[in-house]
């Protein structure tokens, strides 16, 4: 499996800024073996594309803001380390308003990105925070903070940076992040962010989506919702999605019961595409993690009736672009990111 593994974290390249992706010709997954093309079942209730023109810059839009914020956790350097994350902001966004509060979305990138890869620089921004910006003014997302941190980028430790960052997230950043923005959190100690979790997602693509598979085991008391894109959990061992499913879906499940919440408390929408080459360790995963009914409860009918989605987008490969559909549809499907 190491020809994966190097292809699946190479792969996640920055996006092409260019504000046009409605009809762009897709990428080429790339790799040592053929992306797979499983069938991907009928679209679960709620999900959509991205609808046209969205991708050009809105009339009414929000803004992308730097925070920085100081972290003990990181394996780059011993000691406390200031770093950046980058706060889209939704119209309307009034910082004398102490009345509104918003939701939040964190949202990780892929191996070689960082806190730009989402949304690009607030001078030079990808068409996501366009995609916002629409969404929300059309009413088919609720207004919302997404915050795009990222993870140590050293080539040489970035799988201990990626299993050891729910650490810096819950004790540094969400703090930071939710100390400064009108958020759920009345305050920003455990027991805030515990209350407010209810109001707060997790996701990310590739190895961002690996990121959100170590956050649903280890801190499911303070993200009630997840959106893992094109990455499968390497809680029990890389890839162990595809090399062993059972282990863990098993691990994942234990750390839900563990902290005491089970299929009412939470909700996951994975989603990959049929010409990802990731597909095939979340093919894997989500029919053993359906195997354990006291934390997953899977359903193609939306979260009414469950709170495990999954859906392989017909075509989508692996770069940011697609996950700009995932994203959208967690932001519109998502119950945390719903006000």
């Amino acid at each position: 499996m190491a020809g994966l593994g190097v292809t699946l974290l190479s792969a996640c390249s920055p996006p092409d800024p260019s504000p046009d992706v409605e009809g762009r010709e897709a990428p080429s997954a790339t790799g040592t073996h053929s992306p797979a093309a499983p069938a991907p079942g009928a679209t679960p209730s709620g999900w959509e594309a991205v609808p046209d023109g969205y991708s050009t810059p809105a009339e009414q839009r929000g803004s992308l803001v730097e925070l920085t914020y100081t972290t003990t956790h990181t394996v780059a350097q011993d000691g406390a380390q200031d770093k950046d994350a980058l706060v889209y902001l939704p119209p309307g966004y009034d910082p004398d308003d102490d009345v509104t509060r918003y939701p939040v979305l964190y949202l990780m990138h892929g191996l070689g990105g960082d806190q730009y890869s989402w949304t690009g620089r607030p001078d030079r921004p990808t068409p996501l925070p366009s995609i916002f910006d629409h969404a929300i003014t059309d009413g088919r997302i609720d207004p919302v903070i997404v915050v795009t941190p990222t993870y140590d980028p050293s080539p040489d430790s970035f799988g201990t940076a990626v299993a050891a960052f729910h650490q810096e997230l819950v004790e540094d950043l969400v703090p930071a992040v939710e100390s400064t923005y009108p958020t759920f959190a009345e305050t920003v100690d455990a027991d805030g962010l515990r209350a407010s979790r209810e109001h707060r997602a997790f996701g990310g693509f590739s190895m961002g989506g690996v990121t959100t598979w170590y956050l649903l085991e280890h801190a499911p008391d303070v993200f009630a919702g997840f959106l893992p894109m094109a990455g499968d959990s390497w809680n029990v061992v890389m890839f162990g999605g595809l090399e062993r499913p059972e282990e863990t879906a098993a691990s994942l499940a234990r750390g839900i019961t563990g902290a005491g919440y089970g299929t009412e408390d939470l909700d996951v929408l994975a989603a990959t595409g049929s010409g990802d080459f990731t597909t095939p360790n979340m093919e894997a995963q989500i029919p053993a993690m359906a195997e354990h009914p006291e934390a997953f409860d899977r359903t193609d009918d939306g979260f009414e009736d469950g709170n495990l989605v999954y859906h392989v987008v017909p075509g989508n490969a692996h770069d940011y672009p697609w996950g700009y559909e995932y994203v959208y549809n967690g932001l519109r499907m998502l119950p945390a990111l719903r006000d």
